[in-house]
């Protein structure tokens, strides 16, 4: 049953960092549909950017302008009309002028693309045996598979754990070279040639070794790094903008009631 219907000159859709800073700075109603939270592991200027988007959710929805919060379903545009389904089967109606788009995922409703995203940004989390305790945060490989290797304490305490993050296309996900096996041999030879080495073991007559390190893919994580492309309309409009983009050209206006609650959170 439709309960409510909200009137709007402008209103953003995306559940991503940029969607979400360019509401706040902007002070535009916001419409998640689908949350796209960064990994722990994405900063702008060393300062956490899941940190920022948290941060940035709670102030927004302090401020009222959060209208779905985290619960969309599906979301349907027809003409200048927004509806969103959430997960209880409760409809959002939104009547606007210019609907601000940063993520084209769950949106019924939208042109066709004149060109689709074909780059996804693709973790792998694993969990190393036999590694010999290390300082190691992060080192920077180059390429497409396994661009970027994390380390990350584990809450069990067991040592840090290893994070490959990796750029492919949707051909190469669905080739074996680029898997998560081997995601896991890059991983292996990446660890050695930085001298991140496994445990000591004893062998015959007393000599010391290390053992060879062994690691297990725990999950793999894969997704878009951008939306597909596409024309704008007198109603539609399609942002590319990246983060660090939307923070250098975007200044906080003291008479709203965001500038209020950024002064108290």
């Amino acid at each position: 049953m439709l309960k409510h219907i909200y009137q709007y000159d402008t209103v953003v859709i995306g559940g991503n960092l940029s969607a979400l800073l360019y509401s706040y700075f902007n002070n535009l109603p916001l419409v998640i549909n689908k949350l796209d939270i960064p990994h722990r592991f994405k900063t702008i200027n060393n300062a956490s950017q899941l940190e920022m988007w948290n941060k940035t959710y709670f102030r927004l929805s302090l401020a009222g302008l959060n209208i779905a919060g985290d619960k969309a379903q599906s979301v349907r545009l027809k003409e200048n009309e927004l509806t969103v389904t959430t997960k209880h089967a409760r409809v959002i109606k939104l009547n606007f002028n210019k609907a601000i788009i940063f993520d084209d995922e769950s949106i019924n409703g939208l042109p066709l693309p004149k060109k689709e995203s074909d780059q996804y940004e693709v973790l792998d989390w694993m969990y190393p045996t036999r590694c010999a305790p290390h300082d190691t945060e992060y080192i920077y490989v180059g390429g497409d598979l396994v661009r970027e290797v994390h380390f990350y304490l584990s809450r069990a305490n067991t040592g840090r754990r290893p994070v490959a993050v990796s750029y492919l296309t949707k051909k190469q996900l669905k080739d074996f070279e680029y898997s998560d096996t081997y995601a896991k041999f890059k991983c292996l030879k990446v660890l050695e040639e930085n001298d991140i080495k496994g445990t000591m073991g004893t062998g015959p007559g007393g000599m010391r070794y290390h053992y060879k390190i062994k690691l297990e893919v725990l999950k793999r994580e894969v997704k878009k790094t951008a939306m597909n492309s596409y024309e704008d309309t007198q109603e539609l409009q399609f942002k590319y903008d990246k983060p660090e983009e939307i923070l250098e050209h975007s200044k906080l206006t003291e008479d709203t009631y965001l500038f209020k609650v950024q002064e108290i959170f």
